[in-house]
């Protein structure tokens, strides 16, 4: 009572106090929102309007937070509209609803002026429609920019990118391939250029899209590039190539890569660069094929195809890393007993390959959160006396320690 009081005789220092209570009060604030809620509930008023909308957001209740924005937007000027607005986005960000945010945003734009303040707005309401998922909305208001503003303005340049990212990210790949030309015809010398055309490339990649997947890298002109970007342009160029059986040109293109990627993608091109340094023309076809079904969110399947490609496939020096790759698919794919078929094989028939104390490794965690702690204990044990030079024994060991407190005794 004390609050609204405060509130009512004088709003800023109001939901000053109240802002600042609430937010002390932290994930409990929902039941002191809802209380204030009810207090004021019959009260129709343009301030208490405003304190029911953002009182709704701390409460957890966006659709009358929305409602009740909505009646106080309904009866504000253009600099009202824009400063409850502005509050309005502020709490709905603290209280993670970016939905709301977006709304917020988006229920003012037409009362900015169309300059570079409009476009920063624009801008948030984007990245918020993003944040909530929202593709379809962000895609309405790129729309809009692209056919209000210049070509050739920065709020053009930046809305026609942002839709060739967006329609690749959502796999609207026509309208990505589409949006794309276009862009090329508008800015042929933008840096950022390769940065669009990859994402195109890349979804295509992904859909299986291969000659769709070429064409948006051929836009991209010579030199120039970033760094980052050009070691994944050459990334997708060496799957591409992988797919198309031009084994040259994908090592090549994946050692190019590898030199200018970190993290997973690094390990990634490196991996793939030792397959097409050592594997036979035979077993490159069946790990492309693998691969692309692992693009399609199935590494069971990549397995699969493996497993029945490598049984007509005389081994080369890049078998053991197949099959540890193979082992892995099997485990994101939650099958432990495909990933134990292929990595037990590694140090029975590779034993002296580097891969097959990783293999052993592997295959012990993996039984581990399987289960299987004791088949854990045996392997790591057989690690540490087989490989006692091998970087890996020093976790093994530690590893083993772990396990044998965990496991009792039989």
């Amino acid at each position: 009572e004390h609050w609204i009081f405060v509130y009512r005789e004088s709003p800023g220092a109001g939901w000053d106090l109240i802002a600042y209570k609430l937010d002390a009060l932290g994930t409990a604030a929902t039941g002191a929102a809802a209380a204030i809620l009810e207090r004021i509930e019959d009260d129709r008023s343009v301030e208490s309007q405003k304190l029911a909308a953002i009182v709704a957001l701390y409460a957890g209740r966006p659709d009358e937070a929305r409602d009740a924005a909505s009646s106080v937007l309904d009866r504000l000027d253009a600099r009202g509209r824009r400063d409850f607005a502005t509050e309005f986005s502020r709490v709905a960000a603290r209280t993670a609803q970016p939905e709301l945010v977006a709304w917020a945003y988006r229920s003012v734009l037409s009362d900015v002026p169309e300059d570079s303040t409009r476009w920063d707005l624009a801008q948030r309401i984007v990245q918020h429609d993003l944040s909530a998922g929202d593709t379809t909305a962000a895609t309405d208001l790129l729309d809009d920019f692209v056919e209000s503003a210049d070509p050739g303005t920065p709020p053009h340049r930046w809305a026609g990118g942002m839709r060739i990212r967006l329609f690749a990210a959502v796999a609207e790949l026509r309208d990505a391939e589409r949006a794309l030309q276009r862009y090329v015809e508008l800015y042929p010398d933008d840096p950022d250029l390769p940065v669009y055309a990859l994402a195109v490339a890349e979804a295509n990649i992904r859909r299986g899209r291969l000659e769709a997947a070429n064409r948006a890298l051929e836009l991209v002109p010579e030199g120039g590039t970033d760094a980052r970007v050009g070691a994944r342009l050459s990334a997708a160029r060496a799957y591409l190539a992988l797919y198309t059986g031009d084994f040259e040109v994908a090592r090549a293109q994946f050692e190019v890569a590898a030199a200018g990627l970190t993290g997973p993608e690094r390990s990634e091109a490196l991996r793939f660069f030792d397959f097409l340094r050592d594997g036979s023309e035979k077993e490159l076809a069946v790990v492309a094929e693998a691969h692309r079904s692992l693009l399609q969110g199935r590494p069971l399947q990549a397995y699969d195809v493996l497993a029945d490609g490598l049984r007509s496939a005389p081994p080369s020096a890049a078998r053991p890393a197949i099959l540890l790759w193979g082992g892995e698919l099997a485990i994101e794919g939650g099958s432990l007993g495909r990933a134990e078929q292929f990595l037990r094989r590694i140090p029975e028939l590779y034993e002296r390959s580097g891969e097959a104390p990783v293999a052993m490794m592997v295959l012990a965690e993996a039984l581990a959160a399987g289960g299987r702690g004791a088949d854990a204990i045996t392997l790591l044990e057989e690690l540490i006396l087989e490989y006692p030079e091998s970087a890996l024994t020093p976790l093994g060991r530690r590893r083993l320690a772990e396990l044998k407190e965990e496991v009792p005794r039989s």
